[in-house]
Formats: C-alpha cells, structure tokens, sequence
C-alpha cells in the first residue's frame, strides 16, 4: 500500500488515496481509500462501514489524482488498463460515493477510460471547479495537458472543442507529473521529461485557458520547460512532481531531484520563468544519502514542510518562505519520523490542518 494523495472533506475528515499491489491472486493494482478524523486519527467508518474502501476498474487501476466534491463524493483519477498485462495503459478517472460504493451516475459505469490525445497516457491530478466540471492533467505520447468532464462524466467539449487540451512536448518520454488549478479556473499541468541530454529529466509545465486555449503569456506559447532536474523513478511508483500554488500567484514545485539523493523544491513566477530569489537561483536542493523528497506542505508563514525518506525512516525538512533550511528544526532542518522501520516506511506528503497541525503519511 502507499497513501500517496489527499483532499479535505467538507464535514473536516481527511481522504487518504494510494494504490496497492496484490502478487499472487488476483495479481493486480487496485486503488485504496482511507478516510480518518484528523482531531484524533480514527477511521470514519461511514466510508464502507469500517473507514476504508479498495476499488479496482477494469483490469488495473492506479491511482495519481484526487478530490473531494461539496456532497462528499470521491473523484480519482490515474491510469486503468484493460488487464494486468501492463500493455494499454490509459488515462482514465472514476467517480465514487461518499460511502465508497462505485457511483454508476458517473459516466453510466463510474469511471471513463480514454486515450491521451490517442496514445497511452496517464492522468496526474483531478480538480472539481465551482461550475461541477472536473478537470484531469496528465500525459502521453509526447503530449502534455488537461481534460474536461462534465458532472456525469462525459466529457466537456466547450473545453477545446473536444475536452482535450494538449501541448507538444519536445521530448517524447514522460514520467510522474501533477498539476494546479488557478483562482480564474485556468489549469496548469506539470511533467518531468526526458532533457535529450542522458537520462536526466527536467520540469515541463503547460498552462491552459478556462476555454482550453493554450495561455501565451506562459512560457514559449503556453509551454515552459526549465533546468531544473527531476526524479527519473516512475513506473507504477507514485514518486513525481508536486505543486502548490502561493497567494501571490508563484508556484512551488517539491521532488525528488536527479537521482534519489535529494530533497528539491524549486519556486517559479506566474508566467513559468523560474523565480531565483528563492533557494539558490530558484532552487533549494538538500542531499543526503538515499534522501528522497517528495510531497510538500505549505505553512501560513509561506514556510514548507516536505515529506519523504531516506530508506528505513520517515523524514521531514522545513524551509522558510525563501527556501532556506530552518536549521533550528529538528537535526539540521530535519525531523525523522517512524525511524528504522524494517519495511521501509517513509513519507510520501501531508498536509495542514486548519489549526496549524500538520499530518505526513
């Protein structure tokens, strides 16, 4: 099991969503949800009776995105293949009750598989806007961008004519991606692409338009790639890209940076350019052996917790809001957490409670 994302639910409880795999029988990767009172950490047990659910469509479901809509329904979204072969594999997104029961008003089955722009892919994040629509970043081929459903799950062809909006990468390889959604409901989705230059991958985002245009005070025409090196571990882990957008429009981006020897979060400004007042030229990069960051929390002082391990334990590294180590935190702006565990338990995000407690799981 890994709880890899998280949404806070209207009546306060929090929904923990990862994936699971099964060897044996039945052999598959299944989605997982647990939803816990955050005041004290017990399971809600109206999800399924007991406060957790699995769910598995078509052959395999992993689970990358998820939210919480107003009436406590559960959007996830991700890849789901036809079989656990691992050929097919489609981005796709799945709706369930607030009880955990699949919700067959969603699409007439509760999920709506499809291609990337035609070619494999996966969805990334999901995001429920004020107007019900629900919008997936994610890739494929060598494509990045966003669709647009609508409340029962068919897509929203005012969003680009068709509901897919996409933008042409300059590498064909993607990895583990994420994405954000904007005050003005534009979207930006986010990748970590091969740089052409070895096996080193970089941070690609797109920006789009309510409508699906591509924004062109973004980037190069809605489109920034950037230096700034990103984990090249994908596969069916959940190690990628996370982002958080700040109140005054910048975008702070946690990974693991090249390789797994580090914590790294970089800041860039609202049209994409990188921003190198924070960190060291924009980024804060913090090794360590095996030292693996990924998730991050955001603090009312603009300072960030991030979350990740360095094999046996639990680890998190406090910044201020310039991207500093706050070396008064813990050992060295470190906190170990669930310390040697023998099965390799770390910390893949958190996130703030409205009282100023932080959860990591």
């Amino acid at each position: 099991e890994a709880g890899s994302e998280h949404a806070l639910t209207p009546d306060g409880n929090v929904l923990i969503g990862g994936f699971c795999y099964i060897d044996g029988a039945p052999n598959t990767f299944h989605t997982t949800f647990v939803r816990i009172d955050p005041t004290c950490g017990s399971l809600d047990t109206s999800l399924a009776g007991v406060g957790y659910v699995k769910r598995t469509f078509e052959g395999r479901t992993v689970l990358r995105g998820l939210a919480v809509q107003p009436d406590n329904k559960i959007v996830g979204c991700g890849m789901i293949a036809p079989d656990n072969s691992g050929s097919g594999q489609w981005p796709g997104v799945f709706r369930l009750k607030a009880n955990g029961d699949v919700d067959s008003t969603f699409n007439g089955t509760g999920y709506n598989r499809l291609t990337f722009e035609g070619s494999t892919g996966n969805f990334y994040g999901a995001f429920v806007a004020p107007d019900s629509t629900i919008t997936c970043v994610g890739s494929g081929g060598n494509k990045i961008g966003a669709y647009r459903f609508l409340h029962d799950g068919t897509l929203d062809t005012t969003f680009s004519v068709d509901g897919a909006a996409s933008l042409a990468l300059p590498n064909y390889d993607t990895g583990v991606g994420c994405g954000l959604i904007l005050p003005d409901s534009s979207i930006i989705s986010m990748d970590n692409i091969y740089s052409g230059a070895g096996n080193t991958r970089v941070i690609a985002m797109a920006k789009f338009l309510y409508n699906g245009e591509p924004d062109t005070t973004f980037g190069t025409a809605g489109l920034a790639t950037t230096n700034i090196a990103a984990s090249a571990v994908g596969g069916f882990t959940n190690r990628g890209l996370h982002a958080t957008l700040l109140p005054d429009g910048k975008i702070l981006v946690s990974s693991i940076g090249d390789g797994e020897t580090n914590f790294s979060m970089a800041r860039f400004l609202p049209n994409g350019a990188l921003d190198i007042t924070f960190g060291t030229n924009g980024l804060s990069l913090v090794s360590g052996p095996t030292a693996r960051g990924e998730g991050m929390a955001l603090l009312s002082d603009g300072s960030t917790y991030q979350f990740g391990d360095n094999g046996p334990s639990g680890l998190v590294l406090k910044r201020d809001a310039d991207g500093q180590v706050v070396s008064t935190f813990g050992t060295n702006g470190f906190v170990t957490t669930l310390n040697s565990d023998p099965n390799g338990r770390g910390l893949l995000s958190g996130l703030v409670l409205p009282d100023g407690r932080v959860i990591g799981y």
